[in-house]
């Protein structure tokens, strides 16, 4: 037979476990800190939001050049600087030729022309640099449709 002994195992003092007032205090105004600068007006979202409306327009009104060029006819883009929209029509603008629904955007139109037509090759049908401004949170950037290539940067 074997003969076991057990050696009795002495319990630590609770002494040491938990935090201390000041450690507590130091955590709270840390997660304020951070919650403060979280809150503070999302202001890092701004540049993102712009960036993707301009290149939600830019590629709308590239796609809508090349529809006139592959299509041989005109195609239209009306612009409301007062509600921050824009719609696509094909050959004239009336609800029946409507493409899409007008999209509103989530920045600030700031100026455009009423419209901008796209004859067919995809030229525009003005002799004159057009020019699309949005801006959002101090932020700016500039759509510039070409005229005699109907090319288009932003």
């Amino acid at each position: 037979m074997r003969n076991y002994t057990f050696i009795a195992r002495r319990t630590p003092h609770l002494r040491g476990v938990g935090f201390t007032l000041i450690e507590i205090i130091i955590i709270i105004l840390i997660f304020f800190i951070i919650t403060a600068y979280l809150i503070s007006g999302f202001s890092f979202l701004a540049p993102k939001t712009l960036e993707k409306e301009v290149e939600k327009l830019g590629g709308d009104l590239l796609w809508i050049r090349e529809l006139a060029n592959c299509n041989l006819s005109s195609y239209i883009v009306t612009f409301d600087t007062i509600n921050n929209q824009y719609a696509l029509y094909r050959n004239s603008v009336s609800a029946n030729n409507l493409i899409t629904p007008p999209y509103s955007l989530k920045v600030n139109l700031a100026s455009a022309p009423p419209q901008i037509v796209f004859t067919s090759y995809g030229k525009p049908s003005t002799s004159f640099i057009q020019s699309i401004q949005l801006n959002k949170a101090n932020r700016a950037k500039t759509i510039i449709i070409y005229p005699n290539s109907g090319a288009i940067k932003w």
